[in-house]
């Protein structure tokens, strides 16, 4: 009987390691809030040195589309950034990456930021967004001539050619307008 005390003693114990630590996370802001989906769309890119930087060559896609772990890649490898050098100060890198880390689709609380998560499978970090179960879903009835075809939008990188209100973070259905096609209509 009292092995069995013991046994229920520790596990309590252990139990309330377990909440304080997640309580301590918490505190820290390090709680991974993905299943946790309070807004709609995803947040919208709010950081100037990103937008400079990242948003002078591309689309400067939100940080929620993608895990800690694909941002982490990316960041390691701007050397050969999809063959690309692309060369930054080590004050504007460490920023960048702060950014993309405490932004990702982990640390959001955003409906897109949650699906990625959830959809993510074997693959748990991918290095385009395009390669994300969500996104390929999403844009499953899509032509090749709709995109690679067509000389306005070229790539499925090229979000805002079609995505209008893509720099707010919304990326609705209703709101998409194909160039030379029209609205998208599912």
């Amino acid at each position: 009987m009292k092995s069995i005390v013991k046994v229920i003693s520790l596990g309590v114990f252990l139990s309330m390691g377990v909440v304080a630590n997640a309580t301590a996370d918490r505190e820290r802001g390090e709680d991974l809030k993905w299943n946790e989906t309070t807004r709609a769309g995803i947040a919208p890119v709010d950081n100037e040195t990103y937008l400079q930087e990242c948003g002078s060559c591309h689309f400067a896609y939100p940080p929620g589309f993608l895990p800690p772990q694909s941002w982490e890649k990316l960041m390691g490898s701007m050397h050969s950034h999809f063959g690309e050098n692309v060369e930054l100060s080590k004050s504007v890198r460490g920023t960048l990456y702060n950014y993309l880390l405490n932004n990702s689709a982990v640390r959001s609380n955003f409906e897109y930021s949650n699906k990625i998560m959830q959809g993510l499978g074997n693959n748990p970090a991918p290095l385009r967004i395009t390669e994300t179960h969500y996104f390929i879903r999403k844009h499953d009835e899509l032509t090749p001539q709709m995109v690679a075809g067509n000389p306005e939008v070229v790539s499925f990188s090229n979000c805002a050619a079609c995505h209008s209100k893509a720099s707010k973070g919304s990326f609705k259905e209703d709101e998409v307008v194909i160039p030379g096609y029209g609205r998208y209509e599912d």
